[in-house]
């Protein structure tokens, strides 16, 4: 009889420690899906006068190394994702820059440009809307004010962006331009 209490008891500590057994695997985010990395940073700006925040992550360009993408997601007072500002191509290098259009051109010279646009978020933020580009000529300035040791860039942008319609308008209510004015941000590299 004792005996089967003894396995009894160590079959009840076995179960209690190993149901309790931390996760060695933890998901690793993908840096290319904007829905599965987690905001490394934040900004601000007003954006056609309204103040608007976002949560910002980057990533390293695969292509071209030394390169960076800074996605600045905004969400509405209810949490609904509304929109995200996409600047593509930029040097870890203080400085001042003027992206260029974005022309989607995968693998060609255009590809490796600066580049940056915004797109508007529809529904409770999974439909995507409509694209906003620059002007050739606009005056869209980026900058990188400070680089900390650990990685943490911070810099500024303001500039316009019109809407872009290529087959159809996915939102008639959206402004046709989109002036962005004293846009700070902070994040992590």
């Amino acid at each position: 009889m004792n005996i089967k209490k003894c396995l009894f008891f160590i079959a009840i500590v076995n179960v209690v420690l190993f149901s309790c057994k931390k996760e060695d695997n933890q998901p690793i985010p993908d840096p290319f899906d904007p829905f599965d990395v987690l905001p490394s940073g934040e900004a601000q700006s007003y954006n056609n006068g309204i103040f608007w925040s976002f949560d910002c992550f980057t990533s390293e360009s695969p292509l071209y190394p030394n390169k960076y993408s800074l996605v600045m997601s905004h969400f509405n007072e209810n949490g609904l994702h509304r929109g995200e500002f996409h600047f593509r191509n930029f040097l870890k290098i203080i400085g001042t820059y003027y992206p260029d259009q974005y022309v989607y051109a995968f693998g060609t010279s255009a590809d490796s440009l600066f580049t940056c646009s915004f797109i508007t978020a529809l529904g409770d933020g999974d439909i995507i809307g409509d694209p906003y580009v620059l002007l050739k000529d606009s005056a869209m300035v980026f900058t990188v004010d400070k680089i900390s040791p650990d990685g943490e860039i911070e810099g500024t942008f303001s500039g316009t962006l019109i809407k872009e319609i290529v087959n159809m308008e996915h939102d008639p209510a959206s402004p046709d331009t989109l002036v962005f004015t004293e846009g700070t941000y902070v994040v992590k590299l």
